[in-house]
């Protein structure tokens, strides 16, 4: 089974910021999709699967500050090209635990768009 058939929720493709911050990195970077479960950070600096970190998402034209935790579920620590050519970019796929009431709003409203 692939990841695609492993998710619960569909991702929608967003231009969001991430403060990450787990016991081992401090970074900023940018996430590339969101959904209710998860976000994907491109990153080549990486924690390993099972890792825990606290997430700062800030939003596009948004200068509110979006608090959560989350868990990292799979890493792909280089670029991957696929048959056809499509290239994965490095990165973390990272599982939604705790999100603050002002944030789940957020994310709602940006996924019912």
């Amino acid at each position: 089974m692939g990841l695609l058939e492993k998710r619960k929720y569909p991702r929608k493709a967003i231009n969001l910021i991430v403060d990450y911050r787990s016991q081992n990195i401090c970074q900023y970077k940018a996430a590339s999709n969101i959904s209710w479960g998860g976000l994907f950070i491109q990153t080549t600096e990486t924690d390993s699967a099972g890792a825990k970190a606290n997430l700062v998402l800030h939003f596009p034209q948004d200068e509110q500050a979006y608090e959560a935790k989350g868990r990292v579920v799979w890493v792909r620590r280089i670029d991957q090209r696929q048959p056809g050519g499509k290239i994965y970019p490095a990165g973390i796929g990272l599982e939604l635990l705790e999100l603050s009431e002002l944030t789940k709003k957020k994310i709602q409203g940006f996924l019912e768009v």
